[in-house]
């Protein structure tokens, strides 16, 4: 029986203590109903520097919201440095301010009453990635977006709803190429070694590139292989320069100095072609007409001739030049007008064959050194609506514009450039140089050098392109015949 009352009293004492505890879990608080879904998404969790995405906030009522809260809404920029708001109008009643209270950094906010069984009410505004840390350009640069709600009539009364968080990464631009293999042209090849023998310049055929001449100081030479050998043709021993071909390759004319213009039809077959020219024997320049009709000749002392590319009949045409100014050192012709290189940096120009000619003088302040003095022009060529031309005295090259300016490129050295030294073709000019290799320019004054590994300093008197298959372009130097192949 005593057993029985201590068990009895064991059971009793065990039913108070439970009903103790019953009754302080009643009468504990309960927590406060969350009365908020808050929420924060982005359309794209990992942008590139450059690109503009969205951020949205949502905010909308539970079932445990039974009164209305006067809300705010403030979502902080959290990498000013690399990310920029650029929404103004926000929808969903926010607004942007550049700063949050006047003191803090750019931000979204929005204030307003949150009414129980409302719709959601989302805040959308767009962020531009301007930037990216240059530790991070492997790896991206990772940013927590936070948003944070609160009461604004009882501060500290949602402290059950969490912030709204949308993490991105920000990663690097990246540009995707297309992969090109190509060949490049292989640098200058010395096709001819002349044994210190200089070659003057270099005349291609226009309707057979193939076949190509060579004036050197000790004859004319010619290649029928498009320029991998050569053979001596005419004029044995004979300073030939310059040196012009017709368009049928019938005819080749070459200038031999204090012997006058030889007319050059076959190997070993040069006649002297000087009716006209009186006692004038030296001439610097030759150009055929674009009708292939007519040879025109600069001289050293009597100004520009011209003749008909059958009949040797020299004539002087120089209304325009002045007896002062008649040693044209270049002549060139482009469509229907011709140009003649004179002294004190001035050419003449003519569209009417030469009948009569217009002066044009490139200004002494762009010459260098300020000072043109007596330099003569030494070379001119064009390509598309620039003009380019050389003066000696290593004045250096000179363009002008469609406009008319002139200015000093500056991309080649003030060097000399021979009057066969430059060279158009299409829309590129050839510029050949003393001791400075060939450049490359376009018709905008850009230039640059063409691949001199192997010409080393040669110093370059004449120029050519041979328009074969595997265009080609020509140097004649003081040691030899160069050619390097041009890019398509």
């Amino acid at each position: 029986m005593k057993k029985i009352a201590i068990v009895l009293s064991v059971m009793v004492a065990t039913m108070a203590l439970v009903a103790l505890m019953l009754s302080i879990t009643s009468a504990a608080p309960s927590a406060p109903a969350q009365k908020v879904a808050f929420t924060k998404t982005t359309s794209n969790p990992m942008p590139c520097v450059g690109d503009v995405f969205t951020f949205t906030v949502s905010i909308s009522p539970t079932a445990e919201m039974t009164l209305p809260i006067r809300v705010r809404v403030t979502d902080r920029n959290p990498a000013p440095s690399y990310l920029k708001i650029i929404t103004q109008t926000i929808t969903g009643g926010a607004n942007y301010t550049s700063t949050i209270g006047g003191t803090g950094p750019e931000g979204v906010v929005r204030e307003g009453v949150l009414i129980p069984g409302s719709l959601p009410s989302p805040i959308a505004f767009q962020v531009k990635v301007t930037g990216i840390p240059s530790t991070a350009l492997v790896a991206g640069y990772p940013v927590t977006n936070t948003a944070t709600i609160v009461d604004r009539n009882e501060p500290g009364s949602l402290p059950n709803v969490p912030d709204a968080i949308a993490p991105i990464r920000i990663m690097p631009r990246r540009i995707f190429l297309p992969l090109v293999l190509r060949n490049y042209p292989p640098p200058w090849q010395q096709v001819v070694e002349t044994d210190g023998i200089r070659v003057y310049d270099i005349a291609v055929c226009p309707s057979s590139p193939d076949r190509q001449y060579a004036g050197t100081e000790s004859g004319l030479y010619h290649s029928t292989d498009g320029g991998t050998t050569w053979g001596l043709w005419a004029l044995d021993g004979q300073r030939a320069t310059p040196v012009v071909v017709n368009q049928d390759c019938t005819r080749a004319f070459a200038a031999v100095w204090g012997s006058g213009v030889y007319r050059v039809t076959g190997q070993n077959q040069a006649t002297l072609f000087n009716q006209g020219l009186g006692d004038e024997l030296y001439l610097y320049g030759l150009v055929i007409s674009t009708n292939g009709q007519t040879l025109y000749g600069g001289s050293n002392s009597h100004g520009v001739y011209k003749t008909s590319t059958d009949t040797a009949g020299w004539t002087q045409i120089n209304i325009g030049i002045p007896v002062s100014d008649r040693r044209i050192r270049s002549l060139y012709v482009i469509s229907d007008t011709l140009y003649a290189g004179g002294r004190q940096c001035t050419y003449y120009y003519s569209s009417d064959g030469g009948n009569s000619w217009t002066p044009e003088t490139i200004p002494n302040g762009v010459i260098e050194g300020g000072v043109c003095g007596d330099a003569q022009m030494w070379a001119i060529a064009g390509i598309d609506n620039a003009l380019y031309a050389s003066l000696g005295e290593d004045k250096g090259l000179y363009r002008r514009s469609a406009s008319g300016t002139w200015t000093r490129v500056s991309d080649v050295p003030a060097v000399t450039i021979y009057r066969s030294g430059l060279h158009s073709y299409l829309s590129r000019l050839y510029v050949g140089t003393y001791g400075n290799g060939v450049y490359t320019c376009d018709s905008d004054g850009n230039c640059q050098s063409l691949r001199n590994s192997g010409l080393g300093t040669s110093n370059i008197r004449g120029l050519a392109v041979a328009n074969t298959p595997d265009a080609r372009l020509l140097a004649g130097s003081d040691n030899g015949i160069w050619w390097v192949p041009l890019e398509p």
